[in-house]
Parts: C-alpha cells; structure tokens; sequence
C-alpha cells in the first residue's frame, strides 16, 4: 500500500509526456506485479499490454476516439448497429447539468465518460443521486491520476443511460471477450460487481481456464451464454481495427448490449495467478512465443 501511495506522489510530478508516461507505466507496473516488465514478446499477457501501454499505441485517434464511452456508442452503432448500444438519456457537461437533471426514466445508469469504474444506479427516483460526487467526477482527469495516455485528450462528461439486465433490477454479469487484431481469445465473466466480485475465465469455446485475475473466481461455472456465437462475432467486427482491445458486452436470453471498449486492462497492473496463468493468456498475443516453449508453473 506504501509503494502504490508513493507512486500515486510521483505521478504529479513527473512531466505530462511520454517520458514522465513511461517512467509512471514502469513504476505501476512495478509495483503491482512484483518484477521489472518483459519484452512486449515474452509470451506473458501483461507484458504484451505493458509495450503497448508505453510504445505510443494508445494516442492512435481510434483509440482516443472508443475510450470515450459517448463516442465509443457512435462507433459501435456504425460497426454493428445501434441497437447494440446502450441508450443515451442525457450528457451532463457542467455543474449546472448536474444541479438541473431530473430522471424521468428507471432504472438507469449514471457514469462519467471520461473515467472508469465510477458509476451510480438510480432504480426510482433521482433522490438517489450524489450530485457532488458528480461534480467531483466533472473535476477529475484520469491521465493525470495514472496516465492511461488513451484518457490524455478526454472532456469530462457524465452520461445518464438505460439499464439492461435480463430481469430489469439486478446488475448484470459483464461478458469481457479479449481481442487480438480482431480475433477474440478468451473471455472473463465478471459477476456481482458492487457485492461480491468474482472472475471466471472461459475459452472461446467455453471452457473453463482454471486462473484468477484480481478478484477470485467462483466454484460453480457460468452458463454457455446462448448467443456465445453472436457475441464473439460482434466483438471481432469491432475489434478490428485495433492490435488488441477488450470489448465488453451484457447479454441475456433475448438481447445482446456492448458496453464498452477497453484498451489495457487493469492497466496492465492486475496479477494472474497462478504465474503459469499469463502464459496461458499471453500465447494469444500476437508474436508471442508462449505456445514455442514451457510455462513455467
């Protein structure tokens, strides 16, 4: 905890550039994983997502572009329809839009566009709302926090959208499907986000990938989603374009929603266990050369 406060100190002094972005990569990097980052061919998933973290992939305009979660809806309607989008209710720019909001649609979603992981679920009415934690999302700069150089350029937004779950109330499992020049690889299931959060890790085929990544898995296997096909073919229409993007869809028995795009998960800081478990992810990679040699377990 020490070593992240330190890094999160030397953040804000290190130059807003691609010097002071790589020297804040390396110590993020550092620090989460435990050992100094490998060659972007190492064969280990991490060290792939570090070199493109740091190699100045990330300030492509297309990148720039789907990181903003307003935008990214505009990119996903044009590649596989809008009716895979979450529906825009509102856009919130300033502190005035915040004080004046009224909702008149539930349940919905409110989440800035500019940042990731905050989020606010209103299911009746917009007493719910924490407008100041709003205005505080308004004020907030990730580049500056832990300089995700896809973020660098982003205007703070706040967007009020639909919710979407199968029985309209509960929030749903989020279906990660990992991409490699437009072909999916693996996919993680994210279940009970805001209680209990837990990971799985399946194949394309859905078979279960026996590793964890940040948070623990759970015993019992999630059902093969029934539109599993559609899903990996929608993630390969939109990913492409890019060397590798995560795109991130909900799904239930009738209807299939994307999400969002995201370009280096966890930053590339989140810890797979066993250590044998970024082979397994990184072979994917393209170059890699996991699937030449041994994982070591």
């Amino acid at each position: 905890m020490f070593a992240k406060r330190m890094a999160a100190i030397l953040c804000k002094g290190l130059p807003a550039n691609n010097l002071g972005d790589g020297l804040y990569a390396w110590m993020h990097y550092l620090v989460n994983q435990g050992r100094l980052p490998g060659g972007k061919y190492s064969g280990r998933l991490n060290d792939y997502l570090y070199r493109l973290k740091v190699d100045g992939t990330l300030l492509d305009p297309m990148y720039q572009f789907v990181c903003d979660k307003e935008y990214a809806k505009y990119y996903i309607g044009a590649v596989v329809g809008r009716q895979l989008t979450l529906k825009t209710f509102r856009v919130l720019r300033n502190d005035d839009d915040v004080d004046s909001l009224r909702l008149d649609h539930f349940p919905c979603v409110v989440k800035p566009s500019h940042l990731s992981g905050q989020v606010q679920f209103c299911y009746e009415n917009d007493k719910s709302l924490d407008r100041d934690l709003m205005k505080g999302w308004l004020r907030k700069n990730l580049y500056r926090i832990s300089r995700p150089q896809d973020y660098k350029y982003l205007t703070p937004k706040i967007l009020v959208e639909e919710f979407f779950s199968e029985g309209g109330l509960s929030v749903p499992n989020d279906y990660k499907i990992f991409c490699f020049g437009g072909s999916p690889a693996f996919i993680q299931v994210d279940a009970d986000r805001f209680t209990c959060h837990t990971r799985n890790f399946y194949d394309t085929s859905w078979k279960r990938m026996p590793l964890t990544l940040m948070y623990p898995s759970r015993e019992e296997d999630d059902p093969r989603p029934g539109q599993l096909e559609r899903m990996l073919e929608i993630a390969a229409r939109l990913s492409a374009p890019f060397p590798f993007i995560r795109v991130d869809l909900y799904a239930s028995s009738k209807a299939i929603k994307v999400g969002e795009l995201a370009s280096i998960p966890e930053s590339a800081g989140g810890r797979i266990e066993p250590p044998s478990g970024e082979y397994v992810l990184g072979r994917y990679a393209p170059g890699s050369d996991a699937n030449t040699r041994r994982a070591p377990a």
